[in-house]
């Protein structure tokens, strides 16, 4: 989570659907117990990157009708899905708009809390840091910025699986292919591994996060290109960025 650094607060840092554990009531409550002040969510702005149909945010909507729920998503199909399940409810706080993480600007204002899930490890280094400068961008003076990545060192079990999947599936042709081979891989995990292994637990918890992947073909391409980092490169671009690290949510 990230506070803009001007307040001079110690505050840093599966596409779509928003777990429980986004919730702004969730991070305001984290913040709290960081000692750190946010805005009322009664009255709050609230901003999510990579919201699929919205789902994530209608609670929220429903629960604060003075607030403002705001979300982005490429997917035409989810955004016209969310919109039309926010009408049927009445949550006319709640606007879903089509675009990318890089069409981010400031004509939608600021935001008290913006929530970014499945999406910062998915990306080039250069658009990382440009996402983070315009989530900075709309952050208001108090803002709190929710960001989920991979960091070594326990994001390097995934490297290790997703290596084996790529050398097991070199010779695919296409994606089914790929998938047949990823699958033959994970196998080995499952059953060629080791119980004395000291490894194989946060192996075997990969392979699984691989094998629910390869189930939906919109995410398993997300896996294998998956770029962790060291959580120090992390708090390094989040202060370029002009965020501070607050701790973990």
């Amino acid at each position: 989570m990230s506070y803009p650094a001007h307040t001079q607060r110690q505050a840093a840092a599966d596409p779509g659907r928003l777990a429980p554990s986004h919730s702004p009531a969730r991070l305001r409550a984290t913040a709290h117990l960081y000692g750190v002040d946010t805005v009322p969510l009664e009255n709050a702005r609230v901003l999510a990157i990579g919201c699929g149909d919205g789902a994530g945010l209608l609670p929220f909507a429903l629960a604060y009708p003075q607030a403002q729920a705001v979300g982005i998503d490429a997917s035409e199909a989810l955004v016209a899905r969310g919109t039309a399940a926010a009408q049927r409810l009445g949550a006319a706080n709640l606007q879903l708009y089509v675009g990318e993480a890089a069409d981010i600007g400031t004509q939608l204002g600021q935001f008290d809390y913006v929530i970014v899930t499945g999406l910062y490890s998915y990306l080039p280094a250069p658009a990382q840091q440009a996402l983070l400068q315009s989530c900075g961008q709309v952050l208001s003076p108090q803002g709190l910025l929710y960001l989920d990545s991979h960091v070594y060192p326990g994001a390097k079990s995934l490297e290790v699986v997703r290596d084996a999947i790529m050398l097991h599936g070199h010779a695919a042709k296409n994606d089914a292919e790929l998938r047949q081979s990823a699958t033959a891989a994970l196998s080995l995990f499952k059953e060629g591994m080791a119980a004395a292994n000291p490894h194989a637990s946060t192996l075997t918890a990969a392979a699984e996060q691989f094998a629910r992947a390869f189930g939906d073909t919109a995410s398993d391409a997300n896996l294998l290109a998956c770029n962790p980092t060291y959580f120090v490169e992390l708090a390094g671009v989040a202060a370029q960025a002009g965020l501070a690290y607050l701790g973990d949510a």
